[in-house]
């Protein structure tokens, strides 16, 4: 009987320990409110991903144009430290358009002490094609230092 009851509450206990486990890893979408981007074009975002309990974070733009265009399509990201206006460092992360064919430009950002990273810009510098379907996401990893 002694045994039956320890294991009850063991199953009990590991139940328990099921029910609160989060995932570790999440992957969400930027809202970037844009549909497409006009060729030679640069659009202004103020979109933002808190990022006060990572150390690295992962951007993935993906993104196709409307014509056979292979010139480098430019987002441009920098940091703050409570979500107002980034510091005026600005970085870049760079993908070579591949035509009509869906381009996927992965980068891992190491965020410092940041709190929050903010998408500024998207450049197109394709000089006759225009972008669409553009997705960007980042993915953090929820128990990270």
């Amino acid at each position: 009987m002694r045994k039956m009851i320890v294991g009850f509450a063991f199953a009990f206990a590991l139940s328990l320990l099921a029910a609160n486990a989060q995932p570790l890893y999440s992957i969400e979408t930027v809202d970037l409110v844009l549909e497409s981007i006009d060729a030679s074009s640069t659009s202004n975002t103020t979109a933002k991903v808190d990022v006060r309990k990572q150390k690295e974070v992962m951007l993935q733009l993906s993104y196709e144009l409307s014509d056979t265009g292979t010139d480098t399509t430019v987002l441009t990201y920098g940091f703050s430290v409570d979500g107002t206006a980034p510091t005026a460092f600005k970085y870049t992360m760079n993908a070579t358009n591949n035509g009509t064919t869906q381009v996927v430009q992965p980068l891992n950002i190491d965020c410092g002490g940041a709190g929050y990273l903010h998408i500024l810009s998207i450049e197109n510098a394709d000089a006759t094609g225009y972008m669409t379907n553009i997705v960007l996401k980042y993915a953090i990893k929820k128990s990270a230092p």
